[in-house]
């Protein structure tokens, strides 16, 4: 088998030199033709015995508002993801997105239970907290003071260079990155 295979890479490797008309580099050939020609026969055989493969789908009747509450929307988890980095961050920030660590923790269980309108009118009053550039100031800042290991903060900067573009400008969707994203679970470590 090995010494087909030399004689099958010699024949791909340096075609129209006359190596095919040697006589035993073409019985080689021949064989591995054989050979291939059965291995494809075996597939075909196994392909067409393949029963086909159904999806049954059910339906679910969604009448109770307990199964409604267990699902949270996107936006709801991903101003979770902001909200407990910013608490998680607070004590290492000098210009800080809230004024204390309990109303960070009131806007959480707001959005936990489905209200986001606080936390929204407060967004509105306070426009700096919608950008972008804003919140990485913060989280750079946060890195540098809270390790004397910078790499975090290398890490971070990594992450902005390539992943920008998933982001846009919206501090929500920087921060739902940065949850998925094992080198920065720091940022969200529930404490």
């Amino acid at each position: 088998m090995l010494r087909k295979c030399a004689v099958g890479c010699l024949c791909r490797t340096l075609p129209g030199s006359g190596l095919e008309s040697m006589p035993y580099i073409r019985e080689e050939l021949e064989d591995m033709g054989t050979v291939l020609q059965q291995e494809l026969q075996g597939f075909e055989e196994i392909t067409n015995s393949t029963p086909e493969a159904t999806i049954e789908i059910q339906s679910v009747n969604h009448n109770s508002g307990d199964d409604i509450n267990k699902s949270i929307p996107t936006k709801y988890y991903c101003y979770q993801n902001l909200l407990i980095a910013s608490r998680n961050m607070y004590n290492f920030l000098s210009e800080k997105p809230f004024s204390s660590l309990s109303e960070i923790n009131d806007y959480l269980e707001s959005v936990k239970s489905g209200d986001d309108s606080k936390l929204l009118e407060y967004f509105n009053k306070n426009k700096m907290l919608k950008s972008i550039e804003y919140w990485c100031n913060l989280i750079k800042e946060y890195f540098t003071k809270s390790s004397r290991d910078l790499s975090n903060l290398e890490k971070f900067n990594i992450f902005m260079s390539f992943d920008l573009d998933k982001v846009g400008n919206s501090p929500l969707k920087l921060f739902s990155q940065l949850s998925i994203t094992k080198e920065f679970q720091c940022l969200f470590s529930l404490t």
